[in-house]
């Protein structure tokens, strides 16, 4: 073994570079960027990029809903929100502000030509109030828009700075509410990409303390209870945690946040690092305890787990590199940093315990009533097994066939803001406003021309507008719809005085004269949205919804084409829809064939490798089916209780099949080593016996350690800890009757 000079030599290494790791932390950042859910490689994605390119972005909007206690329509109100909406609009990061108190009316002066602004409301004028509310209740747009239809509340409409990232969006979120928070205004509600991305950061970033701590808390408790030994306390958390230590630094080093995935990596390597730890230390202090001296019971612990361990450690990386068959971004940074703690944990555990089990002599389990009963439980257990090895097997297939059955009925369905709990403030103002305003999803829809002679204002182009809208609105219940054919009827209306009669197609005479007008530049003071190319040869329909999952806009986007074939064949434009939510909800398509392939991936590699090792296919079979047995368990059981296909929710399969094959492993490499001596049937007693005890172990430790992440307020994050810690729990009653059982049946002397 090494001896001590070079042990210390060994620590001071690790020490110096720990140190440099440690530096680098504070310089850790936490982002939630919504673009990182679009799909790699995806032409969807490349399309909507070329979009952005002549629109501009459509997520970079910020909703203010405000519902005074006294109502909307007094003069104090109105005067508030006029002061309100100028100061928010003073903002270095808002570029426009909207709402009642600074929009106009526009009626056409034919004398003169051009339109003259008038305002919606009076604040200073409390005469005109009566007159200005109806004439707001009435407008042909406003009410759902910038008011609610009931007349209960305001909207203030912002458009933020593009693009703008995670620090800039928390600075605003902050702002924003100090701001809020100096008007008389009433209750308001928040809601945007902005709002949810800085949310969502803040919460990651508070949740990520909670997580180090409770796992480490976990993992003390159960180390505590079962070796009552203070060096085999200390040991597992300075190898696991010098692992999550460097693999954070590493991310800060490459200039890698984390995110709402990646978030789980520090608390998921703490409890799978502990694995190997305790699976060396368990034999170490076997052998102590029969009287084998430190240094030869060291080596001999090395020997008999050494492979095991790398073992493991390869399958677990195997099963996180599966990520990376994926067309996601976020899950391929969770497999590449995941893999690497993985192997930083291996490498820290025969680098570190080695070295300083030489000043822990006297290291040894030391809660021996807590190891005779488990030594008592896993005998009977073991003779039950082999008494009902057939049964167990027969029952084990036929559950096999009913988690396959009910696997069928599992949804791949996708929310925006399905990730947070429902008592969250953030669901609560995005509720408020989509249930108050029709909707904060936003939906767009591309417009192209296909005869290049056209325009987007050609009278037979807005005829076939009005026809597609009138589905939209009616049919699809796309809200709040601004585009092309909405522009030129306002153009209309105020043509012909601002009567709300005359928001319609004009005629072909007062079309023409429109046109000739210039009239988008007597808009664009009033609207920041750009609704047609500068050539007229493209237009955007955009609108909102709300939050309906993305199951229920597939179909709605299915019937919407099949209105468009049936009904207009012949048109003249091609509709396409795109836009932040439509990437997102793209995902529906991909994820589950994403990860059908990356569990396939998963699973061939890991065969391969177990092949190689163990050098039979019949073992690597019986290795396997004690761990797609609980894989499948876990999707029937998302099935029955509607736990839909997610990402967060889609890589709990991954996660768990490259874990728990890990005391499969265990179990067959120490059987192995076993058959070289004995017979199968005490082979297998023994392997039952003497890894028995380090399976339940390290599987009670992965379990609780997963549990701490149902702490989270990400409901995906509380299905990752919930799912993957049963699987845990499945994987180890598998491991210890049916993978014996197999043994028995199938391999014969």
């Amino acid at each position: 073994m090494i001896p001590k000079r070079q042990s210390l030599l060994v620590l001071l290494l690790i020490l110096m570079g720990t140190v440099f790791m440690a530096f680098q932390i504070p310089k850790l950042t936490f982002d939630y960027d919504i673009e990182n859910f679009f799909p790699i490689g995806s032409e969807e994605t490349a399309y909507f990029d070329s979009y952005r390119e002549i629109f501009g972005s459509d997520n970079d909007f910020i909703l203010i809903a405000i519902k005074p206690s006294s109502g909307i329509f007094n003069q104090s109100f109105l005067q508030n929100l006029q002061q309100l909406t100028d100061s928010l609009e003073s903002h270095p990061l808002i570029e426009k502000a909207y709402s009642l108190s600074n929009i106009y009316d526009y009626k056409f002066i034919p004398g003169f030509r051009r339109a003259r602004k008038i305002p919606f409301i009076h604040p200073k004028d409390a005469s005109k109030m009566d007159q200005d509310s109806l004439k707001l209740m009435q407008h042909p747009v406003l009410p759902g828009y910038l008011i609610a239809p009931d007349g209960s509340s305001v909207l203030i409409y912002l458009s933020n700075k593009a693009f703008a990232d995670a620090d800039e969006c928390k600075s605003l979120n902050r702002d924003l509410r100090e701001i809020l928070s100096g008007f008389e205004v009433g209750n308001y509600y928040l809601s945007g990409k902005c709002i949810g991305q800085s949310t969502f950061a803040n919460t990651i970033q508070k949740e990520i303390g909670i997580f180090i701590i409770a796992s480490v808390l976990v993992i003390m408790l159960v180390l505590f209870i079962m070796f009552r030994s203070l060096p085999a306390l200390i040991l597992p958390l300075i190898v696991v945690g010098l692992a999550v230590l460097w693999t954070i630094a590493t991310m800060v080093l490459l200039d890698r946040p984390l995110s709402l995935v990646s978030n789980i990596i520090p608390s998921m390597l703490l409890v799978i690092g502990v694995s190997d730890v305790i699976h060396l230390l368990s034999h170490y202090i076997s052998l102590r305890k029969n009287g084998w001296e430190s240094q030869k019971a060291l080596k001999e612990a090395i020997r008999k787990v050494g492979i095991a361990t790398l073992l493991t450690s390869i399958t677990t990386i195997l099963g996180f590199l599966s990520l990376l068959s994926t067309r996601f971004f976020l899950l391929h940074e969770l497999g590449l940093f995941a893999s690497l703690g993985v192997f930083l944990a291996l490498i820290m555990t025969y680098a570190i315990i080695p070295a300083l089990i030489q000043f822990f002599p006297q290291i040894r389990f030391s809660n021996t009533s807590v190891k005779q009963r488990l030594h008592d439980f896993l005998v009977r257990l073991f003779h039950f097994t082999q008494e009902h090895a057939k049964r167990i097997v027969l029952a084990s297939m036929g559950l096999l066939l009913l988690f396959a059955f009910l696997t069928t009925y599992l949804e791949v369905n996708i929310f925006l803001l399905t990730d947070l709990r429902k008592e969250h403030p953030l669901v609560q103002d995005f509720s408020f406003i989509s249930d108050s305003y029709g909707g904060s999803r936003p939906q767009e829809i591309s417009v192209k021309l296909r005869d290049s002679s056209e325009h987007i204002f050609s009278p037979q182009v807005l005829a076939e507008l009005d026809r597609v809208e009138a589905y939209l609105e009616n049919e699809y219940k796309l809200q709040n719809i601004n585009s092309p054919l909405s522009f030129i009827k306002s153009a209309n209306q105020v043509f012909n005085s601002g009567r709300s009669s005359a928001y319609q197609i004009p005629d072909s005479n007062t079309l023409q004269f429109l046109l000739s007008q210039n009239i988008e530049e007597e808009f664009k003071a009033n609207s920041d949205r750009i609704l047609f190319s500068s050539d007229y040869s493209e237009g955007r329909i955009m609108g909102f919804l709300p939050d309906l999952g993305s199951r229920k806009v597939y179909q709605m986007n299915a019937d919407f084409h099949r209105f468009l074939e049936e009904e207009l064949p012949e048109r003249k434009c091609e509709y396409r829809f795109t836009g932040t939510s439509h990437l997102l909800e793209l995902n529906t398509e991909f994820l589950a064939m994403d990860i059908l392939s990356g569990l396939t991936l998963a699973i061939l590699g890991i065969s391969l490798f177990m092949g190689l090792v163990l050098r039979s296919a019949k073992v690597v079979l019986i290795a396997l089916l004690p761990n797609i047995l609980p894989l499948l368990c876990l999707a029937a059981i998302m099935a029955i209780f509607g736990i839909s296909i997610k990402i967060s929710t889609a890589i709990i399969f991954l996660i768990a099949l490259g874990i728990s094959v890990d005391d499969s492993i265990h179990f067959l490499s120490h059987y192995r080593l076993e058959r070289k001596e004995n017979g199968v049937l005490e082979s297998v007693k023994n392997t039952y016996i003497h890894t028995g005890r380090a399976i339940i172990l390290t599987s009670v430790i992965l379990s609780l350690g997963f549990l701490v992440l149902c702490l989270s307020n990400f409901l995906g994050t509380f299905y990752i800890g919930a799912l993957v810690a049963l699987s845990m729990i499945l994987a180890l009653i598998a491991d210890l009757l049916l993978l014996p059982a197999l043994i028995l049946l199938f391999l014969k002397e």
